[in-house]
């Protein structure tokens, strides 16, 4: 008789200990996934803070000058400064270089001439996320999916 009870106890601890386990993870795995969000989110309010601060402040400023000329092609230009676009495209490439497991992108159906193959969409998240916020300017795109083998949290907003 107390064998019965004593395995029966043993294997309501095991599904109750099992139970307490899977409910561990995914409350773990819903955490993780609301701070990529939370993160993800704070990063590009950030850039774009920076693209429409350098727009306002450094740029319409300039524009005013006959010796400063604002260009994608800045680099090749005496007097030249980028347009925020392509500052914030450099910011993107910047901060990926030095964030380990960030990367920013800006990417659009209509990059400049001289980003025709790097400016555009290079993966399905990006088309995806272009055809949506086309349609839902003001909301967010993300996933969270498998990339070579780790699991990637992708984020996309419009800039209006």
């Amino acid at each position: 008789m107390y064998q019965r009870i004593t395995l029966i106890l043993v294997v309501l601890l095991c599904l109750g200990t099992g139970v307490a386990l899977s409910g561990t993870f995914e409350f773990s795995e819903a955490l993780v996934k609301a701070q990529a969000l939370q993160h993800a989110r704070v990063s590009v309010h950030t850039v774009k803070e920076a693209w429409f601060l350098y727009s306002q402040a450094v740029v319409d400023r300039l524009n005013t000058l006959d010796t400063i000329t604002i260009s994608p092609n800045y680099h090749q230009i005496t007097g030249g400064i980028p347009l925020p676009a392509t500052y914030t495209i450099e910011l993107g490439e910047r901060i990926s270089q030095i964030e380990d497991g960030l990367s920013i992108r800006l990417f659009s159906d209509y990059p400049f001439p001289n980003r025709q193959t790097t400016g555009g969409p290079q993966n399905l998240f990006e088309q995806k996320a272009l055809t949506f916020l086309k349609q839902n300017p003001k909301n967010s795109f993300y996933r969270q999916e498998k990339s070579s083998g780790h699991l990637v949290f992708r984020y996309a907003e419009a800039i209006q």
